[in-house]
């Protein structure tokens, strides 16, 4: 159960960055009209990467998950069926 836990925890990680991204994107620096739009766009740029690499360690996880939980579903069948 160790690996679920940690695995818990990394979605809870990815959670936070996404909070994190989100008031960034929300920043009223980012979206004061006095901005520079070069400015602006790369701070868009930066944080659409960072939703994209987010978006990569979701979809992992979400993979992890679903492999764990089959495996683990397995044990538990076969341990069932055992008894």
């Amino acid at each position: 159960m160790l690996f679920t836990r940690q695995l818990d925890e990394l979605i809870s990680s990815v959670r936070r960055e996404l909070v994190t991204i989100k008031n960034k994107a929300r920043s009223p620096n980012l979206l004061d009209e006095d901005n520079i739009p070069q400015v602006a766009s790369e701070k868009i740029k930066y944080l659409a990467e960072e939703l994209e690499r987010l978006s990569r360690k979701t979809r992992n996880y979400a993979t992890y998950q679903e492999r764990f939980g089959s495996s683990m579903s397995n044990a538990v069948q076969r341990k069932t069926i055992i008894q």
